[in-house]
């Protein structure tokens, strides 16, 4: 008997300095139902200050603090640069309410943050436990 339906205003920041952009789209919805929660975010964004590994805050609701990371890949990523032969992904850790976007090679192996990207944008999908 537990649904919610809201809005969340993303945000991009740096891991070493937050910084600010410039955005031309910066939108997100939620559906939570229980202890499920459905995510849309939509990120554009120009000019950012930001230093260190990006960063997307913030989730309506922290993430389980028992149950698995939560990863995916992005449905779109926009000039988002990453070093060559690499695929693009996400993940949130447990009980956290912070998307951090990284690459790993197509023929898989480690993983590596991704630095921030001054102009670039993307689409992310997901669900995820509470």
């Amino acid at each position: 008997d537990d649904y919610e339906e809201g809005t969340i205003t993303p945000v991009i920041f740096g891991s070493a300095s937050a910084g600010t952009g410039t955005y031309s789209v910066q939108t997100g919805n939620y559906t939570k139902i229980g202890n499920r929660v459905l995510v849309n975010l939509q990120l554009r964004w120009t000019a950012h200050t930001g230093t260190g590994n990006i960063r997307i805050q913030t989730l309506p609701f922290a993430t389980s603090s028992t149950g698995a990371v939560v990863a995916g890949y992005a449905a779109n990523y926009a000039s988002l640069t990453s070093p060559a032969g690499e695929i693009k992904q996400w993940y949130c850790s447990q009980n956290s309410t912070i998307i951090e976007l990284e690459s790993v090679l197509v023929a898989g192996g480690p993983t590596n943050a991704l630095a921030m990207d001054t102009d670039a944008g993307l689409t992310l999908t997901f669900q995820y436990q509470v």
